[in-house]
Parts: C-alpha cells; sequence; structure tokens
C-alpha cells in the first residue's frame, strides 16, 4: 500500500513533533492544513520537514466544520490511501511499516483501528476509521468523519485490530472541548436536523457534563430514527437512553428502547461499521436478559472517547 498523511492543526507546536518524528519518513506524501496557527507551528513544520502548510479557516456559518480543511488535505494528496491523523494521535512506526506491507485490496476503501484514547491512569478504548482511499470525502458539520460518504458510496470497510492509534488528548483542555462541542453540535442540528450523528453526540456530550435531563431528548431522537445512515450513532444513543432510563426506575421505557434497538441491530448489521462494532449486540442482548429477569440495578454504558 501506498500511504500519504493528511492532518488538520491549529497551535500545535507543543505536539507535533511527538506525531511525525516516527513516521515521517514512511509516508509517500504529507499534507498539513493549518487553520490559523499563531504559536509557530507552520514554521516548525517547514523548518523540521520541509513541509509548507496550506492554509485554511474554521468558518463560524459552517458550524467550525473541518471538513472542508480534511478535504483541502484529501485533493492536494498524491498518494491513493490516506491516514489522517491529529497532531494527539500517535501510530507506532512498526504497526505503520506493517500497513504499507500490506497488499492493496481492491474490495476495501477503508480500515478501522483500534482507538485509545488516554486519560492519566485510565484508557477508553474505541475505534476510528483512519485510514482510507483517495476520494472519500470527509462530511459533517461537527465530529465529521467519511463514513457517510463511504456508505453513500457503497464501498466497504475493514478491521485492523492489531494496529492501535493512541489518543492523547491535552486534558487542560477538556472543558473548553465540551463547550465548544456543545456549541457547535447545537449549530449543526439547527442546520440539518435530520444528520443524526449531532444528536448522539449532543446528548453524550450533555451526558458527560451532567446535564441529564437535556441529554434524553437528543438521545430519544437518534434511537427512534433508526437511519441506515447512521446506524452506529443511532445505537449508542439507544444504548445511553437506556441506561438512564434504568437509572431513573423508568423500567419499561428501557426494555422497549434496547428491544427496539435490538430489531435496529438485526436490520443493519451488515453495515460496515455495525460489524466492527463488537460490544454494542453483546450488550444489548445482555440489558435484554437482565430487564426480562427483573433485575433492577442500572445497566452501565461502555465508555466513548471525545
Amino acid at each position: 500500500m501506498e500511504i500519504g498523511l493528511c492532518m488538520i492543526v491549529r497551535d500545535e507546536i507543543g505536539r507535533i513533533a511527538d506525531c511525525l518524528d516516527p513516521i515521517v519518513d514512511l509516508l509517500r506524501d504529507i499534507v498539513i492544513v493549518d487553520t490559523g496557527s499563531t504559536d509557530g507551528t507552520p514554521a516548525l513544520l517547514a523548518a523540521r520537514y520541509g513541509i509548507e502548510v496550506l492554509r485554511g479557516a474554521l468558518d463560524g456559518a459552517n458550524c467550525n466544520s473541518k471538513a472542508p480543511a480534511r478535504n483541502q488535505a484529501h485533493a492536494a494528496l498524491d498518494a491513493p490511501w490516506i491516514l489522517s491523523l491529529d497532531a494527539d494521535e500517535r501510530i507506532d512506526a512498526p504497526d505503520l511499516e506493517a500497513l504499507l506491507a500490506m497488499p492493496d485490496t481492491p474490495s476495501l476503501a477503508g480500515y478501522f483501528f483500534p482507538w485509545h484514547t488516554y486519560r492519566g491512569d485510565s484508557v477508553v478504548e474505541d475505534y476510528k476509521l483512519c485510514l482510507y482511499r483517495h476520494g472519500l470525502l470527509s462530511t459533517g458539520c461537527a465530529h465529521e468523519n467519511v463514513q457517510v460518504d463511504l456508505r453513500s458510496r457503497g464501498h466497504a470497510a475493514a478491521w485492523i485490530g492489531n494496529r492501535v492509534i493512541r489518543h492523547l488528548p491535552d486534558p487542560a483542555k477538556d472543558a473548553w472541548k465540551l463547550d465548544f462541542y456543545t456549541a457547535r453540535m447545537t449549530c449543526a442540528i439547527a442546520r440539518d436536523p435530520h444528520w443524526y450523528r449531532y444528536h448522539w453526540f449532543l446528548g453524550y456530550t450533555l451526558y458527560q457534563q451532567g446535564l441529564i435531563d437535556d441529554a434524553l431528548g437528543w438521545l430519544r431522537t437518534a434511537a427512534a430514527a433508526e437511519s441506515p445512515r447512521f446506524p452506529v450513532e443511532c445505537l449508542n444513543s439507544a444504548m445511553l437512553l437506556a441506561s438512564l432510563l434504568t437509572a431513573r426506575g423508568e423500567t419499561g421505557d428501557a426494555v422497549a428502547t434496547v428491544a427496539r434497538a435490538l430489531r435496529f441491530l438485526a436490520q443493519v448489521q451488515d453495515d460496515c461499521e455495525v460489524r466492527i462494532n463488537f460490544r454494542m449486540k453483546p450488550w444489548l442482548e445482555n440489558a435484554a436478559a437482565r430487564l426480562a429477569g427483573a433485575d433492577d440495578t442500572p445497566l452501565t454504558p461502555y465508555a466513548f472517547a471525545y
């Protein structure tokens, strides 16, 4: 496989070298779009690696979506495969070398990786599609990704379970990120109320802040949508919704929520992202069994990175 790297950066002078140093010589090409650094990040990239960044900007009228900047980077890349990383993400050189040694399988357009977020002594295990074919577009106004475009084109993606992307967020930015993404997703829902990825992430972000009553409405909307365009987001919403309902003693609604989610899961089980989401089906089946057995202890959702 021939792989190039695309990145979107802003004020990453303290982290960008740790991301690039181990892998920069392995990549066919690198395209980085800077969206307004004031800390010298572009100068560092030029001096250390000879990378001349492209200039981009986040548009408040478009909810500060990063999708245009990501697609700007994609369009400028020559490599047929795109590795998309942020400055706080890491892939080890041996893992990248193993990817480069893989055959270029024509039937696949992307690969999901384990995505481990480190916060102090804890690790949140999630996944991310961060290697995909040139030509796929990043879409959305918040929590942008290429999965929607991949689905719309009828392409397939596979799981790479033994190559991990490590995510090392700056904890000092946690409060800012919660506020920023809450504002972005509220803006995004106003622009496209049927893009249920926004509802899921807004519900989860409000839940993270302890705003349960506010979270419930967004989670109900996404869970009830049962959208084949956003199957995982709808199932995630159903899981968290059922958990919150049991905690509130609303067991009947929780039972109905889990039952609907299991029926929807059966309808979308062949979706490439649903297939690699190894936690969802066991969680829903366990929840259904517990609720059927009159186990009234609260259901516990598994954690997601943010």
